[in-house]
């Protein structure tokens, strides 16, 4: 998905969304730079961040979470919050503790999944962008439930994320190709005339 598309959903699924937009450049390893855009939308109880990395123009998305906080006497259960995630993600690696509902699922780049005791589970489970190295793994995704402190049964905030290593990677790999086109290109240009210095 383009800029453009990510916030066409984005407003198509709420209108009511404020939507902000920072563009900035991150460092590839082979040196130079690759284009990253953040979408944050927000309504004040309900929070979307979307990023997308690549070369200028040929971004696309890698991350994507969301946060939702519940008004009051409109919470909702705990257990069903995390009985859609199940089953829309599959099982997870449950990291809560108390009446706190969080876990974790975390592929390898062959889509395994990959336990808690890989040894590259630890790097992997992140939704860090990591720019600097190709990261072992094909995506991430977590989920927590924060109870309300007047009911613990019941949600006062619920947030989901998913990171996808495998598209960064991608998107490292084209940069540097285009950048190295781009340097192809001037050299061609070059041959064909005379520097005016």
């Amino acid at each position: 998905m383009t800029e453009a598309q990510v916030r066409g959903v984005l407003l198509c699924k709420n209108p009511s969304y404020a939507i902000n937009t920072n563009k900035n450049n991150v460092s590839i390893p082979t040196g130079g730079q690759m284009s990253q855009i953040n979408l944050n939308a927000d309504t004040g109880l309900d929070k979307v961040n979307v990023w997308l990395l690549g070369p200028p123009g040929g971004e696309k998305v890698v991350h994507i979470d969301r946060t939702i906080e519940y008004p009051s006497g409109k919470e909702l259960p705990i257990a069903n919050i995390a009985q859609e995630v199940t089953g829309k993600y599959g099982t997870f690696d449950d990291t809560g503790y108390g009446n706190q509902r969080s876990g974790w699922i975390v592929r390898s780049r062959d889509g395994e999944r990959m336990a808690n005791g890989n040894t590259s589970y630890g790097e992997c489970r992140s939704h860090s962008l990591r720019t600097d190295k190709a990261l072992p793994c094909l995506h991430s995704i977590s989920y927590e439930v924060v109870p309300n402190q007047q009911n613990p049964a019941l949600a006062s905030r619920f947030n989901v994320a998913i990171t996808s290593f495998s598209t960064t990677n991608d998107m490292i790999v084209l940069t540097t190709e285009h950048q190295a086109k781009a340097v192809r290109r001037a050299e061609e240009n070059a041959e064909q005339g005379s520097l005016d210095l």
